[in-house]
């Protein structure tokens, strides 16, 4: 009797083995998650561009994936203090996806830089869906051991949000206060004025790559450089312009965004911005770095580029020069300049000479 007792037991501890690994398994397979995000970007021209989804929940760690579906876009993740971008892609049928892995928790408002700008990257256009705006709300993973009675330990692993997101009824003054630090907003309408010694070049379509034949916007871009700083003006009209940027590239070649001018996805017929660019207002691959922006600006590989909802990759642009070599130090006369003249002025004399004893010569002979 007492080796049955035994068996008994025996099987029951098994038993209640068994229903502790299951019962952890259930935890675990409860608490999975996706391990990331697919955001699409469509629509553009006759379609209304927008993000899809365009909120998205993920845990530190995982993979944001900004998918192109059609158009032209960009997405630029804006870091939660909106002081920086963490994360920029473009969007195209050559440049289909970008993927970004947050590494910190928080809220991150992301924007399409061709059809809105930073400044409607809030929680009131991402509610109301107006614009080609969206958000990523990024959880922080935290493990919790919890020791029960017995031999049999629990491990958990629950999320922890600690974004907090702006309530769903912003209002516009709500939205009028997030507008970001990281770049200057540009100045519109009459408040624009000449810039004293300022350069002008005019944009158009042939700049465009690939060139366009016909177009429909028209414009101007006025700049000076005084040192690290350079001061604008952009001047455009068109049927439906939403966007102008400073891209780095050389002529002839496609580059990123380095620093944003305009954005309206209502779109406008006539845009009047300017500015001075200061090292808060880059962003892309230049982000941060003014004296890599001025190298690319005075190297001539920065270009202007207005983007309206019937061209939106570009209905003009223009190249800023190369800015000319510095004289070299001296007089500013080439070599050998002066020798040269010093034979000249020689053999100049030595002629004269020559020919006033001829004269002499002749009247003797007389």
């Amino acid at each position: 009797m007492r080796a049955v007792t035994c068996r008994r037991a025996g099987a029951g501890g098994a038993l209640l083995l068994l229903v502790a690994l299951l019962a952890g398994v259930l935890i675990v397979g409860g608490s999975a998650r996706a391990a990331g995000a697919t955001i699409n970007a469509e629509g553009g021209g006759s379609t209304t561009p927008h993000f899809n989804p365009n909120v998205a929940s993920v845990n530190v760690g995982d993979t944001v994936t900004f998918q192109w579906v059609s158009g032209t876009h960009t997405a630029e993740v804006l870091s939660p203090d909106r002081s920086s971008e963490v994360f920029d892609t473009d969007l195209t049928s050559t440049h289909a996806s970008g993927a970004w892995t947050p590494t910190t928790a928080g809220t991150y408002y992301f924007y399409c830089s061709v059809h809105a700008a930073d400044e409607l990257a809030t929680e009131a256009h991402v509610v109301a869906g107006d614009a080609m705006v969206g958000k990523v709300v990024v959880s922080a993973a935290t493990t919790t051991a919890t020791t029960t009675t017995g031999t049999s330990t629990t491990t958990t692993t629950t999320s922890t949000t600690t974004a907090t997101a702006t309530p769903t009824t912003a209002t516009a003054t709500a939205t009028a206060t997030s507008t970001p630090t990281r770049a200057a907003t540009p100045t519109t309408g009459p408040t624009c004025t000449a810039i004293a010694g300022a350069t002008t070049l005019t944009l158009t379509g042939a700049e465009e790559v690939p060139p366009l034949t016909t177009t429909d916007a028209a414009g101007t871009f006025s700049y000076r450089l005084d040192g690290n700083t350079l001061t604008y003006r952009l001047q455009v009209t068109g049927t439906a312009v939403v966007a102008a940027h400073l891209h780095q590239g050389a002529k002839g070649s496609n580059g990123p965004i380095v620093v944003p001018l305009f954005g309206n996805t209502a779109g406008a017929s006539s845009v009047d911005v300017c500015g001075a660019v200061a090292e808060a207002n880059l962003s892309g691959p230049l982000a941060g770095k003014l004296a890599d922006f001025v190298a690319a600006l005075t190297g001539g590989n920065i270009y202007v580029n207005v983007h309206t909802a019937a061209n939106a990759a570009g209905a003009v642009r223009v190249q800023i020069p190369a800015a000319p070599a510095a004289p070299a130090t001296g007089s500013g006369v080439e070599q050998g300049t002066d020798t040269a003249l010093y034979l000249g002025l020689a053999g100049a004399g030595l002629a004269l000479a020559a020919g006033s004893a001829a004269v002499v010569a002749v009247r003797r002979r007389r």
